[in-house]
């Protein structure tokens, strides 16, 4: 019974992001005042809360923002520059 449910819980994309639209707004704001980093860390997000860090991470990593080493991706520079 485990392996049943641990085959469809592998199944299941993962969830979008839960986070306020201004903080990610802002947060993206933040780094394209401040030239995209070469990664996005916590020292990068160090003004938002920890919550909010965790949240940002895994709304770039859904959104395509950024690469499995939080890294910035084509995408996200071609987003920054349509700003």
């Amino acid at each position: 019974m485990a392996k049943q449910e641990e085959d469809t819980t592998a199944s299941k994309p993962a969830p979008p992001p839960y986070l306020s639209a201004l903080t990610f707004q802002n947060a993206i704001n933040f780094m394209s005042d401040n030239g995209l980093p070469a990664q996005v860390d916590r020292g990068v997000l160090s003004k938002f809360s920890g919550n909010d860090q965790r949240s940002l991470f895994h709304a770039l990593r859904y959104l395509g923002f950024t690469d499995s080493t939080d890294k910035p991706t084509a995408r996200f520079r071609e987003y920054e520059a349509a700003d």
